[in-house]
């Protein structure tokens, strides 16, 4: 019965006010809070059950176990996940290793109610490059907790990738060259294959006109690696005169145990004379085929006319120089047309004269010599070279060199093995000039120049070669 703490009064069970009419008060303020429960902590057996709840756990396995497969290829295998623990997870599947680049794993995840099991498909694909090294390899593949990374499942496989042999060679450059007896080419070999390549190089023509010299004969080219070659050429024969001459040979490259791969090429021989030498060298023969008879002629006249005026005045000293005098001036009179036109040194400063000049090159976009000033003191030439450069021709300064008929050779050398050697005739005229460029690093290439003047100098104008006639 509750107590009403105000005043004192008796009240029955359940009652909310005092029933002393004179108090009335409420009795719900007055009665006391429930006894407190003191809180435990869940004992050993029951921890144990709830970490029993939560257990996470997982397994993996590889289908089938060992692949074999080719560059450029693709094979695959199935990854069967088993989720043991016994919550709702998720597992990351992934390729770890040298052929993670390689692969694709679909799909990449899985969630498994516990006891459940999923499979992912793992495709793997190497490139078919030099980089793609061959033989056995390790596959690793790991499936990942979600719940907690750190725990996983590692499955390991093998996978075997094949070799292969894979060559490429460019063509010949240049496909076609121009000299009068020698001539090179290069040829390049690069090694695709993912072993190591040994390739030997052979050479022929057709019409057994040429000789070769290929260096290396042989070459051996790592995974990946490009190697040169130089392929040297000599004609059999010279060609003095005449039009040029094409002979076709063809390069064979033989890999090891492979089909050989040839490659085709020309050389185009020259004439080391030009045409334009034949008339005067038959002019030349024509006129001492003239004055060698003459002068024979002469000299013998001049012995007849000595000898009779010494026997028949030996005792008139002074009759006798008179007479020698009038021979000598007789002989003179009678051999100085021949000998004015017999002797070679005045024929050569003459002939050396003709190369004299400021020359410019028919083509004015040619990528090689531009324009040529030639000099010359007697039958010394000076010829000042220049080249094809941006935005202005390259000076190649001056060479001597002196002549001795045409066609005339003179040598531009750079050093490092770079040269020019120039071979400079008329093949129709005075007119136009030819020349065979013999480069060190392009080959030969023929040029026409014609003869142009300098422009005269005036006030803020610089001297200049026009570029056109």
């Amino acid at each position: 019965m509750p107590t009403c703490l105000n005043c004192g009064a008796q009240n029955s069970d359940g009652s909310t006010f005092c029933a002393n009419a004179s108090c009335g008060a409420y009795l719900g303020w007055q009665q006391a809070p429930p006894p407190e429960i003191e809180a435990r902590p869940p004992g050993p057996k029951v921890a144990a059950q709830r970490q029993e709840a939560r257990r996470i756990a997982l397994s993996a396995v590889m289908r089938p176990g060992a692949l074999a497969v080719t560059p450029g290829a693709a094979v695959g295998c199935e990854i069967a996940v088993r989720n043991s623990g016994t919550v709702v997870d998720q597992f990351t599947v992934a390729v770890v290793g040298p052929a993670s680049a390689w692969a694709t794993v679909t799909p990449s995840s899985l969630s498994l109610f516990p006891g459940a099991e999923g499979t992912v498909h793992v495709t793997l694909q190497p490139p078919r490059s030099s980089a793609t090294p061959p033989g056995p390899m390790s596959l690793r593949i790991t499936a990942t907790s979600r719940e907690d990374p750190t725990i996983r499942a590692v499955e390991e496989g093998l996978l075997t990738v094949s070799a292969f042999s894979e060559i490429a060679v460019a063509e010949l450059v240049p496909q076609t060259s121009q000299g009068h007896r020698r001539t090179e080419h290069g040829l390049t070999i690069a090694n695709n294959g993912n072993l190591p390549l040994k390739a030997e190089l052979s050479a022929s023509d057709p019409e057994s006109q040429l000789e070769f010299e290929l260096r290396p004969p042989a070459l051996n080219i790592a995974p990946g690696d490009v190697a040169p070659a130089r392929v040297r050429l000599r004609a059999r024969k010279r060609m003095w005169m005449g039009s040029p001459q094409t002979h076709p040979f063809n390069v064979r490259v033989q890999p090891g145990g492979e089909r050989p791969i040839a490659r085709v090429g020309a050389m185009r021989q020259t004439a080391l004379l030009p045409s334009g030498i034949v008339p005067i060298v038959l002019g030349a023969i024509a006129l001492l085929a003239v004055a060698v008879p003459l002068w024979i002629f002469a000299s013998r006249t001049l012995g007849l006319n000595s000898t009779p005026t010494a026997a028949t005045s030996p005792t008139a000293p002074v009759a006798h120089s008179s007479a020698s005098a009038s021979a000598s001036a007789s002989a003179s009179a009678s051999v100085s047309p021949s000998l004015s036109t017999a002797p070679t040194t005045a024929a050569t400063p003459s002939l050396a004269a003709q190369f004299a000049g400021n020359w410019v090159n028919d083509d004015s976009s040619t990528p090689g010599i531009t324009k040529l000033i030639i000099t010359n003191q007697s039958d010394v030439l000076t010829v000042h070279g220049y080249g094809k450069c941006s935005p202005s021709d390259c000076d190649w300064h001056t060479r001597n060199t002196t002549y001795t008929g045409s066609p005339v050779v003179v040598l531009f050398d750079f050093g490092n093995g770079l040269t020019h050697q120039l071979t400079m005739s008329f093949p129709d005229s005075n007119a136009q000039l030819s020349v065979d460029d013999d480069s060190s690093s392009s080959g030969v290439h023929t040029y026409k120049f014609h003869r142009t003047s300098v422009i005269k100098v005036y006030p803020g104008v610089v001297n200049r070669i026009p570029q056109s006639p």
